[in-house]
């Protein structure tokens, strides 16, 4: 998920699940149904995790007759050793960069890592071409994880680098420098995983620190109190209100649905 609309996305193919579950009389295509995979046991995916056996247990715990939504089955695979690696001893370092490493790699001749993320100098930019600077989880670095904190500080130190070019400073900058801030992942609703450095949290506290975190990190005054009402509505009284969605029609089924009026 990148966009807002892939989360719409996601979030429509789950309701559409529990809809065809309801709808068929089949045991076994139930089940089938309420049987979502999710490739990746980062924190992406174990808070995704989360979202879909909340939203089994608690969204729709009384939306439907024929089916029980917490009979719905999750299962995560991961390909290392365990799930939530960026939680152990070393944080997990294997992202899947996005189709634009490859074309960038194309168009600079710039190395990609396995991978597939663009490997870049100590300053950012690509061997080759110091006028392009590679951020986020599109660059490759030390092994630093595709994390929203490696993206934030990597940005905020190519935007310096652009500006200081632009006001004609000459001084050789200093490489980038990645602060660990810690790592957070939702798992369900008063459970989470907190680890900053040799700290490290789980259960409730581990919640209450995730939620802080989104909280500080949210901009204006006006956006965090909105979001401890809108938290205190959901948390509170134990339920959700999003149980609305808008399934995607095609373009050629929206073309038949319109008809075709001719002069005469």
């Amino acid at each position: 998920m990148k966009t807002l609309a892939d989360a719409l996305t996601v979030r429509t193919k789950i309701y559409q699940a529990f809809e065809a579950a309801e709808a068929s009389e089949d045991p076994q295509e139930r089940a089938q149904w309420l049987t979502f995979a999710l490739v990746g046991g980062g924190p992406t995916g174990v808070e995704l995790t989360g979202q879909i056996r909340e939203i089994a247990g608690h969204t729709l715990d009384r939306e439907f007759r024929a089916v029980d939504p917490g009979q719905a089955r999750v299962l995560v695979f991961e390909g290392s050793d365990g799930v939530l690696g960026a939680f152990g001893p070393v944080l997990s370092r294997r992202v899947e960069a996005p189709p634009l490493a490859t074309a960038l790699a194309r168009a600079t001749g710039a190395e990609q890592d396995r991978a597939g993320r663009i490997r870049v100098e100590p300053d950012l930019t690509i061997a080759g071409h110091p006028e392009v600077r590679v951020v986020g989880d599109l660059m490759s670095l030390d092994k630093l994880p595709g994390l929203a904190e490696v993206a934030m500080q990597s940005g905020a130190y190519a935007g310096r680098r652009i500006r200081h070019s632009i006001e004609g400073r000459t001084r050789t900058p200093r490489p980038f420098r990645y602060l660990d801030l810690g790592s957070a992942a939702y798992i369900s609703r008063g459970k989470a995983v907190v680890k900053m450095g040799r700290f490290h949290a789980s259960g409730l506290i581990g919640w209450l620190i995730w939620l802080f975190i989104h909280i500080v990190f949210l901009t204006g005054f006006r956006s965090r109190i909105g979001a401890l009402i809108s938290w205190a509505v959901v948390f509170a009284p134990g339920s959700r209100r999003e149980r609305a969605f808008t399934p995607t029609v095609p373009d050629s089924a929206a073309a038949q649905a319109v008809p075709v009026r001719t002069a005469g």
